[in-house]
């Protein structure tokens, strides 16, 4: 024993990981006492790759890991190893002489670690149960927990004594798993209301404050993590203004609680976005946030521009005061836009070619009748709208055009086909008009400068042969053509300019990005963050072509 407690003390240490740290990716653990069966379960993941070792230790709560030695061994010491998806599962008879208290579980991987709490009542496991559901008093049920002596602070048996009287089921607890979770429950509102670490509640007790209703998982701690620090410390204000009664479901409502922290601290529209679809400026899923909110999307799915309902909502930030008033706001914002995107294009009656309204239809010489605007140089809707010079010269020079209702609409989406067409006719480009595409119709509008695209070295496709025509296109994959067009013309700088998300560009579309960030052509969005993923508008076209002409014009 003693010779294997070093081996894992020194293993651990050697990958830094002999510490209180809490807010690790890479390793997951779950613990739970199994009052039926007398066994702790406690269940994870471990990476993706199969027999990783995983290494579980058993401490008293209020111990340190860091104490843990030849001289003060754990309670209890168990390795497994991780299935071939990097689940890792283990079933633990604790010792005979094992007292009640209230344990946490640590699980080191090779590279991470994290922890879980449980409660262990001894082998007598229904005496504190039933003492709890008969006492008809908190001070009862206080002296009950005191009798037990199950590791709590004074301060902690009156305040949880308190609350266990509060929220005892009618009937008592059915058996000592649904009191074992409840007690824990109240452990982290206690620790929460009077701590000073939240997130290290939260996360100690993830397991308890974790719930599912339907196909929604109301995790907290996977919210919480992602929070800013003024949205952290809006959360400690909001939560201390909740009231938690018989009937709250705890976790739903610590959910909520830091869902709605996120979008009141939000600092403009792009951070209520993130918050509210539970993304990062990447637009990678780091919490999942739309699913507690879970709003009707029907109108959002059909927007041509879905920025706009975050744009109207962060406007109105100062209504937003409740939880549900995030899901009743974004539903009915999502329901006017689509209605003037609906009455817009019965406008607009013959249509156009992308479906999504975007402007297409666009020619080598940007004279498309269905799409074009009638002669009129001053579109309704660019008024004081910070693009409105460069789609001015943009329409003077033929390379975009209007709506028949003498709109541009700069903040709708654009298709790569569209973009592809704008920039052909730009940079007067030339190529094979023939090419065949298994994704684009002979007959389509855009299938001849596609083709000159593709021939001409400006889009590459994809390698199933289709060159996705339909698709919105990316500001990553707007930089990459205009990168291969303005690089074949001119000398472009050797410098290059880094955004804080650099890494989330695909790696293809890196060197592009950095170096037409030097040149000026393209610029970042809010915070140095270049958003590779987003999709590109009218507006932001009209800019990155003016940008990347004046360039090609100096150099």
């Amino acid at each position: 024993m003693k010779k294997l407690i070093s081996m894992l003390v020194c293993l651990s240490a050697a990958a830094g990981l002999i510490n209180t740290t809490y807010a690790e990716a890479d390793i997951t653990a779950s613990a739970s006492y199994n009052y039926e069966e007398q066994a702790l379960s406690v269940t994870g993941t471990c990476g993706t790759s199969s027999e990783q070792a995983v290494m579980l230790y058993v401490l008293p709560e209020r111990d340190n890991i860091s104490d843990v030695s030849d001289t003060n061994p754990p309670s209890v010491t168990e390795i497994t190893l991780s299935d071939m998806n990097g689940g890792y599962s283990s079933r633990i008879l604790l010792p005979e002489q094992m007292k009640s208290g209230m344990y946490s579980v640590f699980a080191y991987s090779k590279t991470s670690n994290t922890s879980d709490s449980f409660l262990y009542l001894g082998r007598a496991t229904s005496d504190l149960t039933e003492s709890i559901n008969a006492a008809s008093s908190a001070d009862e049920i206080k002296s009950a927990l005191e009798t037990a002596d199950i590791g709590l602070s004074e301060a902690e048996v009156s305040e949880i004594s308190y609350m266990l009287k509060f929220r005892r089921p009618n009937g008592g607890f059915k058996d000592t798993d649904s009191f074992a979770k409840e007690l824990l429950t109240e452990k982290a509102l206690y620790d929460i209301r009077n701590g000073d670490d939240t997130e290290k509640a939260l996360f100690k007790y993830q397991s308890a404050l974790t719930s599912k209703s339907g196909n929604v998982m109301y995790d907290c701690y996977a919210v919480y993590e992602t929070l800013t620090d003024s949205a952290k410390a809006l959360f400690a204000q909001l939560f201390a203004k909740t009231k938690i009664d018989a009937a709250t479901d705890v976790a739903k409502t610590l959910a909520e609680t830091a869902v709605l922290a996120a979008v009141q601290s939000a600092k403009d529209w792009l951070e209520l976005k993130n918050a509210i679809l539970g993304t990062d400026y990447s637009g990678n899923e780091v919490s999942n946030a739309f699913e507690i909110i879970n709003p009707n999307t029907n109108n959002y799915s059909k927007l041509n521009t879905p920025e706009k309902v975050f744009h109207q909502m962060f406007d109105e930030k100062s209504s937003i005061s409740l939880f549900s008033d995030i899901q009743t706001r974004f539903e009915a914002i999502a329901k006017t836009l689509y209605d003037k995107q609906q009455e817009s294009g019965k406008d607009n009656s013959t249509g156009s070619s992308s479906g999504g309204g975007s402007g297409s239809g666009y020619t080598s010489s940007a004279t498309n009748g269905n799409n074009e605007n009638s002669g009129t140089t001053v579109f309704a809707d660019i008024e004081g709208h910070w693009a409105k010079a460069p789609i001015l010269k943009l329409y003077e020079k033929k390379i975009v055009s209007g709506y028949p209702d003498n709109t541009y609409r700069p903040e709708n989406a654009v298709t790569r086909a569209e973009f592809i067409a704008m920039t052909v006719n730009a940079f007067n480009i030339t190529g094979n008009e023939d090419m065949q595409f298994v994704d684009v119709d002979s007959g389509a509008w855009y299938a001849h400068v596609m083709s000159k695209a593709v021939s001409a070295g400006v889009v590459a496709g994809y390698e199933d042969g289709t060159v996705k025509p339909e698709n919105l296109i990316t500001r990553e994959d707007a930089a990459v053509i205009l990168y291969r067009v303005i690089k074949s013309r001119c000398t472009l700088p050797k410098n290059e300019k880094k955004f804080a998300d650099i890494d989330k560009c695909s790696e293809y579309a890196q060197e592009a990005v950095t170096i037409m960030a030097a040149a000026g052509i393209i610029n970042g969005m809010d915070k140095n963050h270049f958003m590779p993923k987003e999709n590109t508008t009218r507006a932001q076209i009209a800019v990155l072509l003016m940008n990347a002409a004046d360039y090609s014009a100096a150099h």
